[in-house]
Formats: structure tokens, C-alpha cells, sequence
């Protein structure tokens, strides 16, 4: 017996190790260039590792084997190589295709393709076009790799024109032309400033016209400018309204009329906006939405009688920007509920609230707004749309409208292996054609092309081969958790590489006049996010402290896009996250956070590139970061940096499963690390704990609730980590500063900080400072201090400290808790304020005792909302005539 035992011992520890090993191997070869071009092997590795693995335990078990879903999907189409076709290059990461058709009848496709290899990395432009013999090699119009955008490519005159945005010090849009066969030196073609995500057409004469997004002072405007083949004109101011404009687009009719749309974000709502121009003469504008929901993402296009059709995403977050857990579910958005897992709390009842994801089409005709006589068909069994579709419409010879968008799916039962697919169908006098799954573009939620030729339409798309070598997560059971996949720790980066593929179908005469239904009259409601919608300059607060003035600024260090593999694409992608973080969180900064295992290196660039794409000194912040999902002790940190080059660490592979691992791997770096969920698990014990890089802590997060206490407000139900408590940390001695954050979900709460401007170096500095305090709305401002000391500082006094507090809230005030060495000492209530939504207290600690005290405030409101501010330490050890206290506080 004692035999058998030792035997099946070393038989577990033998599968551990191996287990170990063969993770290692999959987290190294999706997170590098050796698993390019390489997904059967991948497969091959994961299948053979499960099977030995469960061949081990067989060995040394007597109960039966666990099987594991190693990700055997039942696809609605078969894959057909005929049907789609390579257009990029193999060794490149290649993304964001868009895609024309020339006088000739030829297809042209631009594309970004990345690759870190031999010393090089970052991306380049490249172009292909379709010949006899099949598509081109591609050629590369930027002999320098750099950080580049979204190219689209059209025929000028003679020409083929690639226009692209650049990020960097700048960020501006540039142009390569191709003329006698030799593409020309990139170059800028946009002034100084901010301005980028162009579209183009050309006009009855010749002329190509570019319209953009720019940033001007206060937000995004879109501008218009036109080349004659040999300089452009100056910029035309498009949009007149002071709000956020994006996403624009243009066609032009066969009287030589220019047509814009685009999405402004006004009223708390994203709506559509239409205007015209012809002879120098812009129309005024027309909204062409109403406020029931977002719309955004629009395409337009003008058929053969130059109407004007428009697709776009509709999409409805009733909740969006609250302080509970607003996330999807079965295709649907939910709010579950105020970190607690109820329903959110309004107007004095806790209510549930659903949201839809859908893609709207409308016709001008004449002044008149038309819908076709159906919505969209639904689209295919197991096919939903998650988050947005980001439709493409042309029209053809014939008046057929076409449309193509993308649809999310997932076919195993592990919920974390999930693609988009291409889905186009038209529209003309026979209705809606059936939907077509366009094969191989099995991929992220990114943008699909569309171009009409002579007698066929064709699809470019990226493809990230999802599907034919989807990630298994066998894993061994982890002894902190409860779970059997530690889907953070374990899984790997969806996909295997990046390829552009394009697809032709041909065209089918409709028959007769297409049926057009009246558009429904605009609702007076307004937008569903408006109930509870903060001012920004509500906030507006400064301080003038030893010299210097600080400027209160409100973001989010904790927020995860649809690269995040753990709730299976439900949340937006990169681009709507930094609109939604602008518009209606009112983001002063913002870190996109997303699991460093499921970020393979072209997502780390694409998250670093994004990043520089939306910061604007002074506007908006943006810095680099990710989220290290430890188990117990270690917990789950999110990783910050102010600058680029910056590492990204990975579990498994860099040695970062211990605090002491994470701190080796982040000296010589300038680096935060920020622990989340301390006392959710798997939680932490704080004894990993490093003052260089442990600054702050989430105190709150709205996709979870709060970790201050076991017992205080908010603090959610069920399993708890009571050793992470905060308190836990702050009665070992732990200095953290307070910020809350977001996490999961379409919810929103705020790390507030004091810094000298907004910029990336002065956002870190308050954040390392401790000069910030955690909030669940945009609408509460608090002034913390001791002996006229700002938060988050450390201190001395020789007698008792004053301490003062002020508070500007958006909502009545409930009470204010004062915290000595985490013990309620004072509270003030609201009857006992000077003002209903504005106070201002003090209070001396009369019981000084030798020694470090640590002080900090909480403020709750009427509705549930609440605000922490960070602590102030305050050192006792000269105290001028000491006492000891006798009195004893309770919660």
C-alpha cells in the first residue's frame, strides 16, 4: 500500500511538472513570434498535452478520467479555401483591411500588418491587388515601422491613393500614392494637432475629398478637405456643436453633392448626424436619430437615384456609467446590481433594466427618411450581437443595397473560446436576401470592407483563426480555488495570428422596386443614461497647496475591452472604450487594463498604440496598463505605466506568480501596481506587500462592490478573503491610498486625483503620491486634510491633529464617517451639516497616543453613492504631553 502510494505520488508530481511545462510552452508560443503561422501545431500541443495529462491520471486514479472540451467546434459553414483568399503576408500580424475596386475592374486591399521580429518591431502600410494569376505580393508603402491606423485606399484620376493615420509624438494622417507603378514616400497631408480616422471619395470631376476627426480645444470635431492631385485645400469645419463627433463617413451623388454622417455624442446620447455640401456651401444639420439609444459606427453610401443610405449600431446601456454591475448577458445587457448582486438602486426602488444590440439601415429619399419594410433578419442560430456589428453598406448597379457586419459566436461549453464572423446580405424588390457567413473571418470585433464591382461584391476581412485552432484550458485544480479553469491564469490569447482575406460574391439582379416604409417619428424621451447623467463641471475643483495648484481629475485604472477573454467578448472594443470613457464616464484619464495571459504581443501593441491615439495633453490621459491575475496570496494587481517601452509580464512565463517575482521583474521601472478585490477571491494576504510599487488599492469596483470591511456598506455577499480586507492592510502598517475602478462590465467608479495638470507624468505622480481618493460617481468632490496636509501623506505632529474635511456632492448627503486607525471616531449626519449637498467639518483628535494614526474619511450619499478619501498618516512619536486613551470605539 505504502508502495502504491509513493507510486501515485510521484505519477501526480511527474503530471504537475509536465503540466507546468506544456503551459509554459503554450503562453511562449502565443505570445511570440515562434507560434506565427503555426495553428495546427498549436492544436496538436494542446490536444497531445490533455491526453497525456488524462492518460496520467488514469494511471494512478481508479475513478474514471475527467474528459476536457478541447475546443471540437460545429461551425454553421465548412471552411472553403476557393471561397476566400489570402491577401496578406504570412509572417506579419495583419489587421484593419479596407478595400476598393478600380476603373479596371481590379481589387485593391489595404491593410496594417505587425511584426516584432529581428530586432524590428511595430507596424507597416501594405498593399495588394488581385491580377490573373490571383493576389499580389504585397508591397509596402512605409519603409519605417511605426504606429499606424485604419488605411483606406481609393482610384484618384490615374492613381491609387492610400490614406492612413500616424500616432507618435503627433498624431496625423498621411498619404502614399501610387503613380508609373512606384508607390511615393508617405506624407502628411493634416496640420499640427490631433487629427486622424479619415474616409474618402471622389467626386463627379475627379477631385478626392477626405473628411476626419480632429481634436479642437474641447473635444472632436470633423473636418473636410479636398487634392487636386497636387496640394489640398484648407481644413472645412464640418461639425459646429462643442461635443465629442465621431466616426465619419462620405459618399458623393451624381450631381457632384458631397454626403457626411457621423455620431456626436450630445443630450447624454450618441445620436447620427447627416449634412451636405455642394458649390462651397455646407447644409445645416440634420439628426437623424432619435435619444432611445446609442448610434454609432455609421457607413453611407448613394444608390443609382442618389438617395442616401446609412447602416449603423443601435445599442441600448440603460445603466451605462452607474456605480452597480452593468454587464451582458446572453446577448443582452443586464444591470445585476450595485456590487451586491441586486438590481440597481432609483428613485427608491431597486429596479432591473435590459438592454439590445442591433443594426439599424434608413434611406434619404428626397428629404424623407425610409426604412426598409423589415429589420434584419435574424441572422443565423448561435449568432448574436455582442456589443456592436460595425455594419459596411454599398449599393450596386442594380439599386441592391448590401450589407456586411460583424456577428459573435462561440460553439464549445467553456464560455471563453469566441469569434466574430462576417455576415452580408442585401436588400432590393425581393426583400431581404438570406444571410451568407463570409468564410475566414473567424476574428476579433473588428471593422469588415465592402466594394462593389462589375457584377460581383467583394468582402475583405480579418481573419485570427479562431476557429481552426481554438485554445483548451486543461488545468490542474489550483488548491486556493474553488473552480476548475483559473480562466485568468490559465487561458491563452484568442487566435494565432492575424491574416486579411477577401472573398467575392457574385451579383443578382433584384427584381422590381424595392418596398420603403416611412421612418418612425422621433420620441421626446430622452437618452436612458440622462436620469442619471453628472456634469463635468460639477467637479471643477482646485487647491492651492505649497505653491502649486492641483486640479482634481476623475478616470478609471481598471477596465477591460473584448480582448479580455473571461467574460467571452462581451465587453467593447478598444476604440469604444476610450469614446464611452470621454463621453460618459467623463474620464479625465483612463487605463485600459486587459488580462496580460489573454494579450498576446500584437494586442499589447494595439493597446499601447490606442492609447497614444486618444491621449491629448490637458483633455484626456491615457496611460499603459494590464491586469496580472495571481491566485491567493498574490491576488490580482493591475500593472501601470506612464510611458512606453513598457513589458508586458505574463504568468507562467515571466516568473511574476509572486509579489517578490512581480517586483524583480518592475525594478529600474517606473511602475504601479495596484491591487484589485483584495477581499474577493482569490484575494491577497499583504504579505507580498512592496511600498515602491504598491501605492494604492481598489477600495471599490463596481463590477464587484467594496473591500474596505466585512461588514461595511456595500461590501458584497458570499465567498470572502477576510484577511484582504483593506483594514486588514492598513492594520499591518500597509500605506495605500484609496481609488475604485470599474473592471467587467458597462458600469463606471473613479480614481479622483489631485495633479498638476493632465498629463501622463503628472497622473502617475498623484496616483504614487497617494493624492487621490476613490468615488462610485462623477459627482462627488472631497477635500481631505490634517494639519492642512493633503492626503495621502505622511506626518508628524506634537499634538493632537486637526483635521478637516470638505464635500461637494451631486446628491444629498447621508453622513461622513471619520476613521482613527480604522475605527469610526466621529460620524456627522445629515441633519447635522450646514448644507444638503455641500459641508464643510473639523475635527481635533483629542486622544493622541505615541505612535503612527492613520486617518481617513468616507462620505455616503442618499443614493447609495459613496467616496473614500485616501489616508493620512499622521506620526505621534513627539508628542508634546502624551495620554493614553481609554476610550474605546466601535463601528
Amino acid at each position: 500500500m505504502l508502495m502504491g502510494l509513493i507510486d501515485t505520488t510521484a505519477a501526480l508530481t511527474a503530471i504537475v511538472v509536465f503540466s507546468k511545462w506544456v503551459r509554459k510552452q503554450l503562453v511562449e508560443l502565443t505570445h511570440t513570434e515562434r507560434y506565427r503561422r503555426r495553428p495546427r501545431r498549436l492544436l496538436m500541443c494542446q490536444s497531445f498535452s490533455g491526453f497525456l495529462a488524462l492518460f496520467l491520471l488514469a494511471a494512478c486514479n481508479d475513478s474514471p478520467p475527467r474528459s476536457f472540451d478541447n475546443g471540437g467546434l460545429s461551425l454553421p459553414y465548412e471552411f472553403s479555401a476557393s471561397a476566400s483568399r489570402l491577401v496578406s503576408l504570412e509572417e506579419t500580424y495583419d489587421t484593419q483591411p479596407d478595400i476598393t475596386i478600380d476603373s479596371e475592374g481590379v481589387p485593391w486591399v489595404a491593410w496594417v500588418g505587425y511584426m516584432s521580429r529581428n530586432g524590428e518591431k511595430g507596424d507597416k502600410i501594405y498593399v495588394a491587388r488581385r491580377d490573373t494569376s490571383g493576389w499580389t505580393t504585397a508591397e509596402i508603402l512605409t519603409p519605417t515601422a511605426g504606429n499606424y491606423l485604419r488605411p483606406v485606399i481609393v482610384q484618384f484620376s490615374e492613381e491609387m491613393v492610400v490614406l492612413w493615420t500616424t500616432t507618435g509624438e503627433e498624431t496625423s494622417i498621411w498619404m502614399s500614392r501610387l503613380a508609373a507603378g512606384t508607390w511615393s514616400l508617405p506624407a502628411r497631408v493634416t496640420p499640427s494637432g490631433h487629427q486622424f480616422n479619415p474616409e474618402v471619395c471622389v467626386d463627379g470631376q475627379g477631385r478626392l475629398w477626405m473628411v476626419w476627426q480632429a481634436h479642437k480645444v474641447s473635444g472632436y470635431d470633423i473636418f473636410l478637405a479636398s487634392f487636386d492631385g497636387v496640394e489640398w485645400s484648407a481644413p472645412i469645419p464640418v461639425s459646429k456643436h462643442p461635443a465629442n463627433d465621431w466616426d465619419p463617413s462620405i459618399s458623393c451623388d451624381s450631381n457632384g453633392r458631397l454626403w457626411i454622417v457621423w455620431s456626436r455624442f450630445q443630450d447624454a446620447d450618441y445620436d447620427l448626424y447627416l449634412v451636405s455640401y455642394e458649390e462651397g456651401q455646407l447644409s445645416e444639420e440634420r439628426r437623424l436619430t432619435d435619444h432611445k439609444a446609442y448610434d454609432m459606427h455609421p457607413g453611407l453610401t448613394i444608390d443609382g437615384q442618389d438617395r442616401v443610405w446609412i447602416a449603423w449600431d443601435r445599442m441600448t446601456i440603460p445603466q451605462h456609467g452607474t456605480s452597480g454591475q452593468v454587464v451582458e448577458r446572453d446577448g443582452r445587457l443586464v444591470n445585476i446590481g450595485v456590487g451586491s448582486g441586486k438590481p440597481r438602486w432609483d428613485k427608491g426602488k431597486w429596479r432591473n433594466s435590459k438592454s439590445e444590440v442591433d443594426v439599424g439601415v434608413m434611406c434619404l429619399q428626397d428629404g424623407e427618411l425610409f426604412t426598409p419594410e423589415s429589420g434584419i433578419p435574424f441572422i443565423e442560430p448561435g449568432y448574436q450581437f455582442r456589443h456592436c456589428a460595425y455594419p459596411k453598406i454599398e449599393t450596386d448597379a442594380s439599386g441592391t443595397v448590401w450589407l456586411a457586419f460583424r456577428a459573435w459566436l462561440f460553439k464549445t461549453p467553456n464560455p471563453h473560446t469566441y469569434w466574430w464572423d462576417v455576415i452580408l446580405l442585401s436588400y432590393s424588390g425581393n426583400g431581404w436576401s438570406k444571410p451568407e457567413i463570409v468564410p475566414g473571418t473567424d476574428g476579433n470585433l473588428e471593422e469588415p470592407s465592402i466594394a462593389i464591382g462589375a457584377g460581383s461584391i467583394w468582402v475583405a476581412a480579418q481573419m485570427e483563426y479562431r476557429v481552426s485552432a481554438p485554445p483548451s484550458h486543461p488545468h490542474p485544480e489550483n488548491g486556493s480555488l474553488t473552480f476548475e479553469f483559473d480562466h485568468h491564469w490559465a487561458s491563452i490569447p484568442q487566435g494565432s495570428t492575424g491574416d486579411i482575406y477577401a472573398s467575392q460574391y457574385e451579383v443578382t439582379m433584384g427584381s422590381g422596386e424595392m418596398t420603403l416604409e416611412p421612418a418612425a417619428p422621433f420620441s421626446d424621451e430622452p437618452s436612458p443614461i440622462a436620469k442619471h447623467w453628472i456634469s463635468r463641471k460639477s467637479t471643477e475643483y482646485e487647491v492651492d497647496y505649497e505653491g502649486t495648484t492641483y486640479r482634481l481629475l476623475f478616470g478609471d485604472t481598471h477596465k477591460h475591452s473584448n480582448i479580455s477573454r473571461c467574460t467571452a467578448g462581451i465587453e467593447p472594443s478598444i476604440d469604444d472604450h476610450y469614446r464611452y470613457s470621454q463621453d460618459v464616464c467623463q474620464h479625465d484619464f483612463f487605463v485600459l487594463s486587459d488580462h496580460s495571459n489573454h494579450t498576446s504581443d500584437f494586442n499589447w501593441w494595439t493597446i499601447q498604440k490606442t492609447a497614444d491615439l486618444y491621449y491629448v495633453p490637458g483633455y484626456f490621459v491615457t496611460l499603459f496598463g494590464y491586469e496580472l491575475s495571481n491566485v491567493y496570496p498574490t491576488g490580482h494587481k493591475n500593472i501601470i505605466f506612464p510611458k512606453r517601452p513598457a513589458p508586458l509580464l505574463l504568468i507562467g512565463l515571466d516568473k511574476v506568480s509572486t509579489g517578490p517575482g512581480i517586483w524583480q521583474q518592475l525594478k529600474g521601472i517606473q511602475a504601479m501596481a495596484i491591487p484589485h478585490t483584495p477581499a474577493l477571491p482569490p484575494g491577497t494576504d499583504w504579505s507580498e506587500h512592496d511600498p515602491e510599487f504598491e501605492r494604492v488599492v481598489e477600495i471599490f469596483q463596481s463590477s464587484r462592490g467594496s473591500s474596505e470591511y466585512d461588514g461595511a456598506p456595500r461590501v458584497p455577499g458570499g465567498r470572502k478573503v477576510k484577511q484582504g480586507f483593506v483594514h486588514e492592510a492598513l492594520a499591518k502598517g500597509l500605506k495605500l491610498g484609496f481609488i475604485a475602478s470599474t473592471d467587467h462590465g458597462f458600469g463606471a467608479s473613479y480614481a479622483v486625483v489631485y495633479a498638476r495638470s493632465a498629463s501622463r507624468e503628472d497622473v502617475f505622480e498623484a496616483l504614487y503620491a497617494r493624492r487621490c481618493y476613490a468615488s462610485t460617481a462623477r459627482g462627488i468632490v472631497l477635500d481631505f486634510r490634517a494639519n492642512g496636509h493633503l492626503m495621502g501623506e505622511e506626518i508628524k505632529s506634537d499634538s493632537g491633529a486637526k483635521l478637516s474635511i470638505t464635500v461637494r456632492a451631486h446628491a444629498p448627503i447621508e453622513r461622513v464617517d471619520l476613521f482613527a486607525d480604522q475605527v469610526i471616531v466621529k460620524k456627522w449626519e445629515s441633519n447635522e451639516l450646514d448644507s444638503e449637498k455641500h459641508c464643510t467639518l473639523s475635527w481635533t483628535d483629542s486622544n493622541p497616543v505615541p505612535g503612527i494614526r492613520t486617518y481617513y474619511v468616507r462620505v455616503m450619499l442618499q443614493d447609495k453613492e459613496m467616496a473614500w478619501s485616501s489616508p493620512i498618516w499622521v506620526d505621534y512619536s513627539d508628542l508634546s504631553d502624551p495620554t493614553i486613551s481609554s476610550v474605546t470605539f466601535t463601528y
